[in-house]
């Protein structure tokens, strides 16, 4: 899953800490759908919950597990098998489903503070296509960001590599207004390479925005006795 991630991994190593400005909490049902060419479609469905620099993923199905992203740690535990992987990054790890707070953080256009240069604005008919080059730790990888936006709401996000090919494309749909915030509750991904592409498709249901996350969740604890795993990334 990480390497398939990697692409949006790296992008919100730069504004990770940034969405926390604009949602207290978040908290929503999933399921998840990732197509590749000539493989069966993964499904997964579960629950994410975002709390300031915290997040939980709670997966549900095929295999229960909680995936928690603090910081530099991504902390994987698995209730049945009570078995733990304890990932320690040198960079803040963000969650799946980031493409979600890619669309609050860019409709803020809180890119600048990250890196990010503003290259032009295009206006077609009601569609308004903004143009940013990367900041220097993703210069090797992208060259261009593109956001195609209909009023205060992102229809779509755009990556090119430094060949100009589109390697990422993001497509939102389904939005839901909270306080002056636009959030999509269906995003599709598209991630391109040489030999196959990759679709992944978030549908969102009963979103709960800046209310109390559950305790369990909140204060969440490893029971004791469990060994855990180390792995340095």
């Amino acid at each position: 899953m990480w390497k398939r991630c990697f692409l949006t991994i790296l992008l919100l190593i730069t504004i990770s800490n940034t969405y926390s400005q604009i949602l207290n909490t978040f908290d929503a049902k999933f399921v998840r759908i990732m197509k590749q060419t000539d493989c069966k479609d993964e499904i997964v469905k579960g629950q994410l919950f975002f709390n300031n620099n915290k997040s939980t993923l709670i997966i549900e199905n095929p295999i229960v597990q909680w995936m928690i992203f603090e910081n530099n740690i991504l902390l994987i535990y698995y209730p049945k098998d009570r078995n733990v992987i304890r990932i320690k990054s040198q960079n803040p790890v963000t969650m799946p489903f980031s493409q979600l707070f890619l669309s609050i953080f860019s409709e803020n256009m809180e890119l600048s503070k990250s890196g990010y240069t503003l290259l032009k604005n295009e206006l077609h008919g009601d569609t308004l296509s903004i143009f940013w080059k990367p900041p220097e730790i993703l210069e090797k990888s992208i060259s261009e960001y593109i956001i195609k936006m209909k009023g205060k709401k992102i229809i779509s996000i755009k990556i090119k590599n430094t060949d100009k090919k589109t390697i990422m494309s993001v497509f939102y749909d389904n939005y839901i207004q909270c306080s002056n915030q636009f959030v999509p509750l269906k995003i599709v991904t598209y991630l391109y390479s040489r030999k196959k592409m990759t679709t992944e498709v978030i549908e969102l249901m009963d979103p709960v925005f800046n209310e109390p996350l559950p305790q369990n969740v909140l204060n969440f604890k490893l029971p004791d006795g469990i060994e855990i795993k180390d792995i340095e990334w």
